[in-house]
């Protein structure tokens, strides 16, 4: 198979879930321990449902959900999915797992390197296997299957002097190529400084998060939520030509899953840990030595800064109480 015929193959599969939900949800889903008040009840539930998704936002919001090829779906299960604002032309989070199977690795076809791996100055690639006629050499494609011209922003990450930053990084999925390949769209992207993103908090957050889940067990499963500011006015630094949103806090939260003392019991507080990062969005370089524990705070604080309602899928009882506490020591 030719690499037009693949990626012709990998824009026809990636799919679009499209939500509108009011601002509450009154959905109550079991009884007692499994109770959850607040769960996503709309949307492609198949995937909404995850623990891993916050709760949709709706109104001028879509979700979109990546999934790579049919053998990598049913392998490794969604590849990572976006809500993407369509009245604000920007993405609000990106959300994905880590477990042990979908951090595999393997090897480029010309052997640059030992991960399978896309850059954009691929010459594999160019834009027009992305549908992107007008740009047909695009190193970051827009997703002209999921959104219309009028949804999308053109590119003014130039503008802005801004790189662009993977929300759902490309060095998080190299279980295939076609899965790296498909977090270089332009909706799993934000605009983040140079040395924020390449030498900075955020960096090594990424690098960090990399090597914890490089000690899950096969038992472990790790659940990642991350974006960049662009609901409050005060949380954004400007809108460049009035249109693209540089946020000025970017974040992440995390869930695990890791069973203790042989209990599956997914009811069980015992059996979750979660926190976040919070950092302010500054063109600054940081030591590799970093300690970032200043930087962490609770999902309910989190919660509080952004207004997103985050692991809303989890039961009530669980959501409670690992939201509430902020465990340092379990990272």
């Amino acid at each position: 198979m030719n690499f037009r015929t693949l990626y012709k193959l990998i824009i026809s599969l990636i799919i679009p879930c499209f939500v509108a939900c009011s601002g509450d949800d009154d959905g109550d889903s079991g009884s007692g321990a499994q109770k959850n008040s607040n769960r996503n009840t709309v949307g492609n539930k198949y995937v909404t449902n995850n623990l891993e998704f916050p709760k949709i936002k709706g109104a001028t919001s879509k979700v979109i959900v990546y999934t790579s090829t049919p053998a990598d779906e049913s392998k490794y299960g969604m590849n990572f999915a976006v809500e993407w604002d369509c009245q604000k032309k920007s993405q609000r989070w990106s959300c994905y797992r880590f477990d042990t199977s979908n951090r595999l690795t393997g090897k480029r076809k010309d052997g640059r390197t030992s991960v399978v791996r896309w850059y954009p100055d691929d010459k594999d690639y160019p834009g027009t296997l992305f549908g992107d006629t007008k740009y047909p050499n695009r190193k970051y494609p827009f997703d002209y299957k999921n959104l219309s011209d009028e949804e999308r922003l053109e590119d003014l990450y130039s503008d802005a002097r801004c790189d662009h930053g993977h929300i759902c990084p490309s060095a998080d999925r190299l279980y295939s190529q076609e899965a790296n390949i498909e977090t270089f769209f332009m909706t799993n992207m934000q605009p983040q400084y140079a040395n924020f993103n390449q030498k900075g908090l955020w960096y090594y957050m990424e690098d960090r998060t990399r090597r914890y889940a490089n000690n899950l067990t096969t038992k472990d499963t790790l659940y990642i939520v991350k974006g960049g500011t662009i609901d409050k006015d005060d949380q954004i630094i400007e809108k460049v030509n009035g249109k693209l949103i540089i946020p000025k806090y970017f974040y992440t939260a995390y869930l695990m899953w890791r069973p203790m003392n042989g209990s599956t019991n997914r009811n069980d507080p015992a059996n979750y840990k979660a926190m976040a990062y919070w950092f302010i969005h500054e063109n600054k370089e940081v030591s590799s030595a970093i300690d970032l524990k200043p930087y962490m705070i609770s999902i309910d604080e989190l919660e509080q800064k952004t207004g997103i309602d985050f692991f809303c899928n989890l039961p009530d009882v669980v959501e409670n109480a690992v939201e509430a506490k902020l465990s340092t020591n379990a990272w």
